[in-house]
């Protein structure tokens, strides 16, 4: 990861951290996966929940995965 990725997903964690109920450490997640604009995959239903609805179609819910 570039450095310059790195201090942008940093920034993001911490916006992200202080504009919302978001932990430090499920921001960071959050934040990093925004700025590789990748999907975040989590079993954590809390943070699925807490997540507003503009990111919502960024954060998948792991169980929504798993097949029987």
């Amino acid at each position: 990861m570039s450095r310059q990725v790195n201090r942008t997903a940093w920034t993001k964690a911490l916006e992200l951290s202080y504009s919302t109920q978001f932990s430090l450490y499920d921001a960071i997640y959050l934040g990093l996966a925004q700025v590789l604009k990748s999907p975040l995959v989590t079993a954590d239903a809390k943070l699925i929940e807490s997540v507003p609805s503009t990111d919502k179609t960024n954060v998948i819910y792991l169980a929504e995965l798993v097949v029987d």
